[in-house]
């Protein structure tokens, strides 16, 4: 998977191979680069700032098929706040999951 801020590259590399899989790192919300853009050139997930995402968007991206990450996350509460949304996978510096976190994740509220 090539994951990336350059979007002009991933754009590139999908045009030469489309089984390749790219992620580009996005803000949502914005309209230039964000959500539709990510469909658009054919993303097989999305990677964003926590704060910029909310369990709509988390949702709106399962039912389209991609997964979600998120970075980076170093407060446990945030951690805990982008488990109940349902992101696939974060991103830390500090946190280190407790089996009890881990067990929320995998059975998201």
């Amino acid at each position: 998977m090539v994951h990336s801020f350059n979007y002009q590259a991933l754009e590139y590399l999908k045009s030469k191979d489309n089984e390749i899989r790219i992620m580009p790192i996005i803000n949502p919300n914005s309209r230039l680069h964000g959500y539709m853009y990510a469909k658009s050139i054919g993303a097989v997930a999305l990677d964003s700032r926590y704060d910029f995402l909310n369990k709509k968007i988390v949702q709106l991206a399962h039912k389209d098929g991609l997964k979600v990450f998120c970075w980076t996350i170093d407060r446990r509460q945030d951690f805990k706040r982008a488990a109940k949304m349902g992101v696939d996978y974060i991103y830390s510096d500090t946190i280190y999951p407790s089996k009890q976190e881990v067990k929320l994740r995998k059975n998201p509220v």
